[in-house]
């Protein structure tokens, strides 16, 4: 369980270092929008719950992944 949890969180990591250039760059500047900044803003405050949740998770089970 710990070994999931633990890959889980490194995508969620992923998500949010590439949240960025997902959110600007790649789309282009005529797709930059208010509407589409705040859908952004949703996810990435949903990606941040979860990963603050997991970490919380992993911290419980940090003596399975020491071992």
């Amino acid at each position: 369980m710990a070994t999931k949890l633990l890959k889980l969180q490194l995508t969620s990591a992923k998500n949010i270092m590439n949240f960025y250039a997902n959110s600007t760059i790649k789309i282009g500047a005529e797709r930059q929008t208010l509407s589409h900044f705040q859908i952004r803003q949703e996810l990435i405050e949903g990606y941040w719950k979860t990963f603050v949740a997991r970490h919380d998770e992993l911290l419980d089970l940090e003596e399975q992944l020491t071992h």
